[in-house]
């Protein structure tokens, strides 16, 4: 087998160009069996060892690895997997033995196949796919790489040191800082139904979301046993999950207070969750603990104003209906309760702009979202709880935090007036040589001579 590799590719591109252009083996394929995908794996069955359904959990089946040692050595990972898989399930022996089925499986592939680096082609994700293949080439000391999205580009992760890599040749941004801020996410297709089915859909989601069709749905088969990623569960747990979803909406809007701009604060924007940016991401995924912590280092007479992500609370349609199998176990009534009770906290409503806050505040506080390159409109400084595997650490204006001494020290830099001037192009010029964007025709053979330069500079360090 001639260099084999581990590849993760959901929609099947990267894998696209790998199979036409390179002479990779693939000893594991993650991807959607959809039928490009499986066309492909046809065609090149004779250089793919192993193709897993990343729509399928329960595919793997296998204990013949399992080794005590090597369970401890990945303890950290399965914690990580175990919170995403409640995602899907709260069945807390399933979820365990999906874990161990993945770890003795991926422990065979790495003890029989030379792998040469591990390739994920979006954003990591806590499932079993992806963290323990990356877990596992950490304890090899073979190389691993992940793609990360800010906004239209991509920047790429060299995940066992978890910092970003300079693109060997970077394709310059198409858009301007500005053209990027403060965009608008669309949560469904906006195109427009041609079908009758078509029609219907669009009106039936119009009336009451994908929870309503999803219903419409199980009443055409006459059954409200339903699945995702091969976990079968009942519409009706998931409709109730549906019922405390808008119950925190509700309580949300009820509490949610009016900012006094006028005052000084320190502007908490909240992360979605259940998502890939927190969970197997982040060293500290508790925002509630992030934001006591914000609140006991703020100077006299500061204030913590702490807004929910807008789609937090929007997830009644097709692109994070998923979210609802168990969202109360991530986000509940009693985590905005508990904010409520932090001194000097106020959580802010949803009628308020982030543009508002940002250009009034004294500085913002994130895991590693978009609004890091908003505030350098405003020349407000960051302050980054996540900044290891984001490109957005290299700005001038950032200020990472890996302790509560770093936070402290963060605050009191901002209290005499860091930063001082930013210069939007300058700032923006310190990132653009780690994105690179995903729709320009030689991404993907910049992408792997990026890898294979790197590899080649790991192994000559050897």
């Amino acid at each position: 087998m001639h260099n084999p590799i581990i590849l993760l590719d959901r929609d099947g591109k990267l894998l696209s160009h790998i199979l036409n252009h390179t002479d990779f083996h693939i000893a594991v394929l993650v991807c959607e069996l959809h039928q490009k995908t499986l066309s492909l794996v046809e065609a090149y069955r004779h250089r793919i060892i192993h193709c897993l359904d990343y729509q399928n959990l329960l595919q793997i089946q296998h204990t013949t690895y399992i080794d005590y040692e090597l369970i401890k050595q990945m303890k950290h990972i399965q914690i990580d997997v175990e919170t995403m898989l409640h995602r899907v399930m709260l069945n807390n022996p399933l979820a365990k033995d999906i874990y161990y089925q993945y770890l003795s499986f991926f422990a065979e592939v790495f003890a029989k196949y030379p792998i040469s680096f591990v390739l994920n082609a979006e954003m990591i994700l806590a499932t079993p796919h992806h963290l323990i293949p990356f877990g596992l080439a950490h304890l090899h000391n073979i190389p691993s790489y992940t793609l990360e999205g800010i906004m239209d580009d991509m920047s790429l992760v060299y995940y066992n040191k978890k910092t970003c890599i300079p693109f060997d040749t970077h394709n310059k941004p198409t858009s301007s800082i500005k053209q990027r801020c403060f965009y608008h996410y669309e949560t469904h297709s906006n195109k427009p139904p041609h079908t009758l089915k078509d029609k219907i859909k669009s009106l039936l989601y119009n009336l009451g979301g994908s929870i309503l069709i999803e219903f419409i749905v199980c009443l055409k088969h006459m059954s409200f046993k339903c699945s995702f990623m091969g976990i079968e569960y009942n519409f009706f747990s998931k409709l109730y999950s549906f019922i405390k979803h808008k119950r925190m909406h509700n309580f949300y809007k009820k509490y949610a207070r009016k900012p006094n701009l006028d005052e000084k604060f320190i502007y908490f924007n909240l992360h979605l969750e259940p998502e890939a940016a927190i969970i197997g991401r982040a060293t500290l995924e508790a925002q509630l603990t992030l934001i006591k912590m914000t609140a006991q280092a703020l100077p006299k007479g500061w204030k913590l104003y702490v807004k929910e992500h807008p789609h937090q609370l929007q997830f009644n349609n097709d692109l994070t209906n998923y979210f609802l199998h168990n969202i109360a176990f991530f986000k509940n009534i009693t985590f905005y309760k508990h904010i409520m009770n932090v001194p000097n906290t106020t959580l802010i409503s949803l009628e308020i702009s982030s543009k508002q806050l940002i250009q009034k505040a004294q500085a913002i506080a994130t895991f590693n979202g978009t609004v890091t390159l908003e505030s350098i409109q405003f020349n407000k400084p960051v302050i980054l709880f996540n900044a290891t595997t984001t490109a957005y650490k290299f700005l001038n204006h950032t200020l990472h935090i890996f302790s509560y001494k770093d936070l402290q020290n963060a605050i009191s830099r901002i209290q005499d007036g860091f930063p001082y001037k930013l210069d939007e192009q300058k700032e923006f010029s310190r990132i653009e040589p780690y994105l690179s964007n995903i729709q320009n025709t030689n991404f993907y053979n910049n992408l792997l001579t990026t890898i294979m330069k790197h590899t080649q500079a790991l192994k000559e360090k050897l």
